[in-house]
Protein backbone atom coordinates (compact mmCIF):
# COMPACT_ATOMS: atom_id res chain seq x y z
CA UNK A 1 0.00 0.00 0.00
CA UNK A 2 0.92 3.67 -0.69
CA UNK A 3 2.89 5.25 2.59
CA UNK A 4 0.41 8.15 2.08
CA UNK A 5 -2.49 5.92 2.37
CA UNK A 6 -2.01 3.60 5.28
CA UNK A 7 -3.31 4.13 8.06
CA UNK A 8 -2.29 3.49 12.01
CA UNK A 9 -4.57 3.94 15.49
CA UNK A 10 -1.36 5.32 17.50
CA UNK A 11 1.12 7.84 16.70
CA UNK A 12 4.06 10.02 18.12
CA UNK A 13 4.50 13.56 17.14
CA UNK A 14 6.81 16.61 17.73
CA UNK A 15 5.76 19.99 16.94
CA UNK A 16 7.91 23.30 17.16
CA UNK A 17 4.51 25.04 17.48
CA UNK A 18 3.21 25.90 20.97
CA UNK A 19 0.30 24.41 23.22
CA UNK A 20 -2.68 26.14 21.69
CA UNK A 21 -1.87 24.40 18.11
CA UNK A 22 -2.36 20.99 19.48
CA UNK A 23 -5.92 21.37 20.93
CA UNK A 24 -7.56 19.97 18.20
CA UNK A 25 -5.39 16.68 18.00
CA UNK A 26 -6.06 16.14 21.28
CA UNK A 27 -10.35 16.80 21.24
CA UNK A 28 -10.07 14.20 18.56
CA UNK A 29 -7.90 12.23 20.07
CA UNK A 30 -9.00 8.90 22.17
CA UNK A 31 -5.99 8.59 24.47
CA UNK A 32 -3.15 10.99 24.47
CA UNK A 33 0.12 12.33 26.51
CA UNK A 34 2.57 14.81 26.03
CA UNK A 35 5.33 16.82 27.16
CA UNK A 36 6.67 20.49 26.55
CA UNK A 37 10.58 19.98 25.87
CA UNK A 38 12.03 23.39 26.84
CA UNK A 39 15.23 22.65 28.52
CA UNK A 40 16.55 20.35 25.62
CA UNK A 41 19.53 22.29 23.83
CA UNK A 42 17.37 22.87 20.73
CA UNK A 43 14.50 25.01 19.69
CA UNK A 44 10.82 24.78 22.79
CA UNK A 45 9.39 21.30 21.18
CA UNK A 46 6.31 19.61 22.05
CA UNK A 47 6.31 15.76 22.02
CA UNK A 48 2.94 14.16 21.34
CA UNK A 49 1.45 10.37 21.57
CA UNK A 50 -2.04 10.01 21.28
CA UNK A 51 -4.28 7.00 20.08
CA UNK A 52 -7.37 7.07 18.05
CA UNK A 53 -10.30 4.71 17.95
CA UNK A 54 -10.36 4.74 13.88
CA UNK A 55 -7.31 4.46 11.97
CA UNK A 56 -5.58 7.67 10.58
CA UNK A 57 -3.51 8.43 7.63
CA UNK A 58 -0.41 10.06 8.60
CA UNK A 59 -1.41 13.46 6.58
CA UNK A 60 -4.83 13.25 8.53
CA UNK A 61 -3.11 13.38 12.40
CA UNK A 62 -1.09 16.18 10.60
CA UNK A 63 -3.84 17.89 9.58
CA UNK A 64 -4.98 17.97 12.95
CA UNK A 65 -2.38 20.16 14.43
CA UNK A 66 -2.05 23.51 13.65
CA UNK A 67 1.46 25.21 12.01
CA UNK A 68 2.23 21.80 10.44
CA UNK A 69 5.50 23.44 9.25
CA UNK A 70 7.09 22.56 11.49
CA UNK A 71 5.42 19.08 12.87
CA UNK A 72 6.56 15.45 12.37
CA UNK A 73 4.32 12.65 12.53
CA UNK A 74 4.92 8.95 12.59
CA UNK A 75 3.35 5.61 13.39
CA UNK A 76 3.84 4.69 17.28
CA UNK A 77 5.62 1.50 17.43
CA UNK A 78 6.67 1.13 20.78
CA UNK A 79 4.11 2.74 23.62
CA UNK A 80 6.25 2.00 26.17
CA UNK A 81 9.50 3.43 24.69
CA UNK A 82 7.06 6.49 23.30
CA UNK A 83 6.19 7.51 26.36
CA UNK A 84 9.88 6.65 28.13
CA UNK A 85 11.19 9.03 25.49
CA UNK A 86 8.53 12.06 26.80
CA UNK A 87 11.08 12.49 30.16
CA UNK A 88 14.09 10.74 28.44
CA UNK A 89 14.19 8.45 30.96
CA UNK A 90 16.31 5.57 28.89
CA UNK A 91 18.47 8.45 26.97
CA UNK A 92 22.14 9.48 27.37
CA UNK A 93 23.31 11.58 30.11
CA UNK A 94 23.51 14.44 27.51
CA UNK A 95 19.72 14.76 27.25
CA UNK A 96 17.61 16.53 30.21
CA UNK A 97 15.85 14.39 32.55
CA UNK A 98 12.10 15.62 32.58
CA UNK A 99 10.18 14.55 35.68
CA UNK A 100 6.35 12.32 34.82
CA UNK A 101 4.90 15.68 36.56
CA UNK A 102 5.45 17.66 33.75
CA UNK A 103 3.47 15.01 31.09
CA UNK A 104 0.14 15.77 30.73
CA UNK A 105 -2.17 13.54 29.90
CA UNK A 106 -6.16 12.62 29.86
CA UNK A 107 -5.24 9.38 30.85
CA UNK A 108 -1.39 9.05 32.05
CA UNK A 109 -2.34 5.30 33.58
CA UNK A 110 -3.06 4.00 30.43
CA UNK A 111 0.15 4.90 28.90
CA UNK A 112 2.07 3.86 32.04
CA UNK A 113 0.14 0.21 33.16
CA UNK A 114 2.74 -2.49 32.87
CA UNK A 115 2.00 -4.27 29.59
CA UNK A 116 3.21 -8.18 28.86
CA UNK A 117 6.71 -8.23 28.23
CA UNK A 118 7.28 -10.50 25.98
CA UNK A 119 5.14 -12.49 23.43
CA UNK A 120 5.30 -15.68 25.82
CA UNK A 121 2.45 -14.63 28.49
CA UNK A 122 0.13 -14.11 24.79
CA UNK A 123 0.84 -16.93 23.81
CA UNK A 124 0.69 -19.13 26.63
CA UNK A 125 -2.88 -17.48 27.36
CA UNK A 126 -4.21 -18.38 24.06
CA UNK A 127 -2.88 -22.00 24.41
CA UNK A 128 -3.96 -22.69 28.01
CA UNK A 129 -7.33 -20.77 26.69
CA UNK A 130 -8.46 -20.45 30.59
CA UNK A 131 -8.89 -16.63 29.87
CA UNK A 132 -12.72 -15.83 28.11
CA UNK A 133 -12.71 -13.69 25.20
CA UNK A 134 -13.94 -11.21 26.76
CA UNK A 135 -10.58 -10.92 29.49
CA UNK A 136 -8.52 -11.72 26.65
CA UNK A 137 -9.49 -8.81 24.73
CA UNK A 138 -9.36 -6.45 27.47
CA UNK A 139 -5.71 -7.81 28.62
CA UNK A 140 -4.42 -7.48 24.67
CA UNK A 141 -6.78 -5.07 23.35
CA UNK A 142 -7.71 -4.01 19.83
CA UNK A 143 -5.07 -6.45 18.71
CA UNK A 144 -6.53 -9.43 19.15
CA UNK A 145 -10.10 -8.29 18.31
CA UNK A 146 -8.86 -7.02 14.89
CA UNK A 147 -6.54 -10.41 14.26
CA UNK A 148 -9.06 -12.92 16.37
CA UNK A 149 -9.41 -15.04 13.48
CA UNK A 150 -5.80 -15.68 12.95
CA UNK A 151 -5.05 -16.41 16.10
CA UNK A 152 -7.21 -19.02 16.23
CA UNK A 153 -6.03 -20.65 13.39
CA UNK A 154 -2.28 -20.36 15.28
CA UNK A 155 -3.81 -22.00 18.52
CA UNK A 156 -5.31 -24.69 16.29
CA UNK A 157 -2.28 -25.17 13.69
CA UNK A 158 -0.15 -25.73 17.46
CA UNK A 159 -2.21 -28.11 18.92
CA UNK A 160 -2.30 -30.07 15.45
CA UNK A 161 1.44 -30.24 15.63
CA UNK A 162 1.66 -31.11 19.00
CA UNK A 163 -1.12 -34.29 18.46
CA UNK A 164 1.55 -35.54 15.77
CA UNK A 165 4.36 -34.89 17.40
CA UNK A 166 2.65 -37.23 20.20
CA UNK A 167 1.41 -39.84 17.39
CA UNK A 168 4.83 -39.72 15.95
CA UNK A 169 6.38 -40.27 20.23
CA UNK A 170 3.92 -43.52 20.67
CA UNK A 171 4.73 -44.67 17.17
CA UNK A 172 8.58 -44.26 18.29
CA UNK A 173 7.70 -45.97 21.78
CA UNK A 174 5.96 -49.18 20.05
CA UNK A 175 8.82 -49.78 17.65
CA UNK A 176 11.65 -49.57 20.50
CA UNK A 177 9.35 -51.65 22.54
CA UNK A 178 8.68 -54.19 19.05
CA UNK A 179 12.87 -54.71 19.24
CA UNK A 180 13.08 -55.27 23.19
CA UNK A 181 10.83 -58.22 22.92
Amino acid sequence: MEASKQRYYRFCIVTYNDENSIKKLLEQSNKWEYIVHDKDKTDKHIHINCSFEQQKSLRRVLALVEGKQNTFVQPMRDSIGAHQYLTHENESEEKYKYDVKDIKSNDLEHWTREKPDSNYEFITDLLRGELSYREMALKYGRDYIRNFKSYNNFVEAVREQERNSKEITVKMLDKTELQDI
